[in-house]
């Protein structure tokens, strides 16, 4: 009985009797003459259009070989099959393709050898279709998206720019866009860690509904400057437009990127920018470490390590008084000491001051709503480097991944966005109700402001601690 595979080279062989034979002709009336893959031999066979082995193929002598061991030709099936896979399945790891596979009965015999090779072929055929080797960014990346069209899992055509000169890819499709006419606050937030190749950020941009964090826009280029950041929200505020979509909204959370601030500021002029809480302690945190205050920080009973984690309160504090407080409550009790004083510059220069790059309207307000983050892009893209088995993939298996995962997602999050979504993690809800109490026991002045911001501080130690 004969049987199909595929040649490394992706030509069809046909096995019989464990001997290989390659396509040689078709004829007229649609028989194939097929002959043995061994140069030689002078073995020959044939087959009409129903595959099926002629009559006329009958004692064939083979010369000079044996016959293939069956272990190696179902290797070469297995490979056949993987490779295929890779091709239709761009975002599953060679190793999950190849377990899937030799669970069967024919491959039951697999070595590690064999997994070894066939993972280096998958990877070889998947660096041909998916440009990996290509040097020039316009004629790869580029040319293969304008190539391939792509669409979501519902139609949408989902490629709304691809630009080759300034090297900037936005994503998204109309039933994401028309969420921006219905909500009038967006967060924005990049990451270097899960970018495809040629591209040094993902930007993305996400809205909040109904307590539903929802992925909308997805952008990738080469650098963070203000004109990048320009370049792109204007584009967005142009193809909002081309679609007929009004959009613009009153607070943008992001980051303590200067860049991307200007840049929000001169296509939203009107925007109210809300500093993530959770970067700005890291910040704060970051250059308690620069200064050499970390271990005091850690240290309960020390002093100067308490004065530093009662800081952390002044982002509870309406706008107008922070500065107040951190000069008469704050400077008046801060213990003598050189590295302190580093630190106390470092707060006044960049956060407390009026004339700081980040003064207080940006990150302080006198609320324990969670929503003042960007935590939701973070987690997002947590969930996409997960799904991504390379730091850096190609742009068709990054591209697989948002298409088949993200944006599947993203309509099933859209479909049930008018239900209500409730916290779901006890720990913060509780966390919320007890800073809720603070700040309604200092709006009713049962406790002043500097007991106040030293109450409410502890909300970021346990984040400090595990940094």
């Amino acid at each position: 009985m004969a049987e199909f595979i595929e040649s490394n080279r992706g030509k069809s062989l046909l096995i019989f009797e464990n001997y290989k034979f390659s396509k040689a002709n078709t004829k007229l009336d649609g028989t194939t003459r097929w002959k043995c893959i061994n140069r030689k031999c002078t073995a020959i066979l044939y087959t009409n259009q129903t595959n099926t082995i002629c009559s006329e193929s009958e004692n064939i002598i083979h010369i000079n070989h044996d016959p293939y061991t069956r272990n190696l030709i179902d290797r070469q099936i297995l490979n056949t099959v993987c490779k295929r896979k890779a091709e239709e399945d761009f975002h599953s790891r060679p190793k999950k393709i190849i377990i899937e596979e030799i669970c069967k009965p024919s491959a039951l015999n697999t070595n590690i050898t064999d997994v070894q090779r066939i993972s280096k072929n998958i990877y070889e055929k998947r660096k041909k279709i998916l440009l990996a080797n290509s040097n020039d960014l316009a004629m790869g990346v580029h040319k293969a998206l304008d190539d391939m069209k792509p669409v979501t899992k519902e139609g949408e055509p989902f490629l709304l720019l691809n630009d080759k000169e300034k090297n900037v890819v936005i994503f998204s499709c109309n039933t994401n866009l028309k969420l921006l006419s219905e909500i009038d606050t967006i967060y924005m937030d990049g990451t270097f860690k899960c970018c495809p190749r040629f591209f040094k950020q993902m930007f993305t941009i996400h809205i909040l509904k109904n307590g539903h964090y929802i992925p909308i826009i997805f952008c990738l280029f080469l650098n963070k400057s203000y004109e990048t950041y320009l370049y792109i929200l204007n584009k967005i505020n142009g193809l909002l437009n081309d679609f007929n979509i009004q959009f613009s909204p009153k607070w943008v959370t992001i980051d303590f990127k200067m860049a991307i601030h200007k840049a929000v500021e001169v296509v939203w002029p009107n925007v109210e920018i809300v500093g993530c809480r959770f970067h700005l302690t890291q910040a704060w945190w970051r250059s308690v470490q620069k200064f050499g205050l970390s271990v005091d920080y850690k240290n309960m009973s020390s002093e100067i390590g308490q004065w530093i984690r009662h800081t952390f309160g002044l982002l509870f504090l309406d706008p107008h008084e922070v500065s107040e407080c951190f000069v008469n409550d704050f400077m008046s009790d801060c213990p003598d000491n050189k590295r302190l004083k580093k630190y106390c510059d470092y707060l006044t220069d960049n956060f407390i001051s009026e004339e700081s790059l980040f003064p207080p309207q940006y990150w302080a307000a006198a609320t324990a709503s969670f929503v003042r983050t960007t935590n939701a892009c973070e987690s997002f893209f947590s969930f996409f480097n997960q799904c991504c088995y390379k730091h850096t993939p190609s742009i068709m298996n990054w591209l697989a991944v948002l298409i088949n995962e993200v944006q599947t997602d993203v309509y099933i999050k859209i479909r049930s966005i008018n239900i209500l979504k409730t916290p779901g993690d006890t720990k913060n809800v509780e966390r919320q109700r007890r800073n809720e109490a603070y700040i309604e026991d200092y709006k009713k002045n049962k406790i002043c402001r500097y007991e106040f911001v030293k109450q409410i501080s502890y909300n970021y130690l346990a984040i400090q601690n595990k940094t």
